[in-house]
């Protein structure tokens, strides 16, 4: 398979001298540099995919076995396949090893289904200095460093209407979870799925991922529909 396109280096740690295998985000493009949509190992068709080393997990199996086993409670679950990468530098080639090649979690047919033009995806991690980032509960009352990261609609494109419906979507959620009212505090039942969160947390729980619901915690909703936790990223 010979794929052309541009390719970066992403995430918090694996961009630090920390790890000597970088994550990388891959954006395939054709001969003209425009998007080229395709299916990669038998993957959703995308133009958008992941490279991880997986190295601080020496076995490279968790992150495999999690999100397999997590893919049979939700859909929405990335792909994953196994490869091995081959690095260019100026003319010569260096081999970089084993490496998972993900689906990236983004709105679209075959990844997060939501409304294309009324939905909403979010990412709760550290603050997206490029992006559009809300501050939430825990960064209020707890002085946390995790705020909630605007991922669809593009954050560069997104109008101010819809932030601010969005944020304040969030704040009503929010709320009700936190209200010292009863009645109030029941809310939460209309307003959030709450067996995705049920399955999200028993997931997380069995795969010791202490970083559920701190970082790399994903969530979406569509305008009239409930809030949903999710997909499941990053268990190593």
């Amino acid at each position: 398979m010979n794929l052309q396109g541009l390719l970066k280096i992403r995430g918090n740690t694996s961009s630090s001298t920390t790890y000597p295998k970088n994550q990388y985000l891959i954006k395939l493009q054709d001969d003209n540099e425009e998007p080229n949509i395709m299916e990669v190992f038998g993957m959703t068709a995308s133009d958008t995919w992941i490279l991880n080393g997986t190295q601080l997990d020496r076995t490279y199996l968790r992150n495999y076995i999690a999100m397999n086993t997590a893919g049979e409670l939700s859909p929405y679950t990335p792909d994953m396949r196994f490869c091995e990468m081959v690095l260019k530098r100026g003319e010569k080639y260096e081999y970089m090893g084993l490496y998972g090649m993900y689906e990236k979690i983004e709105q679209g047919e075959g990844r997060v289904e939501i409304e294309k033009d009324t939905g909403y995806l979010l990412l709760r991690d550290r603050i997206d200095m490029e992006g559009r980032s809300m501050s939430v509960w825990s960064t209020k009352h707890q002085r946390s460093i995790n705020w909630v990261n605007l991922e669809y609609p593009s954050p560069d494109k997104v109008s101010k209407e819809y932030w601010d419906y969005i944020r304040n979507d969030v704040n009503k959620i929010e709320g009700s979870l936190y209200s010292d009212d009863k009645k109030k505090f029941e809310e939460y039942k209309s307003k959030l799925n709450v067996g995705s969160f049920v399955d999200y947390f028993i997931i997380n729980e069995f795969f010791a991922n202490y970083d559920a619901g701190w970082n790399s915690t994903f969530m979406y909703k569509n305008r009239s529909g409930k809030l949903f936790i999710g997909p499941y990223w990053d268990f190593d």
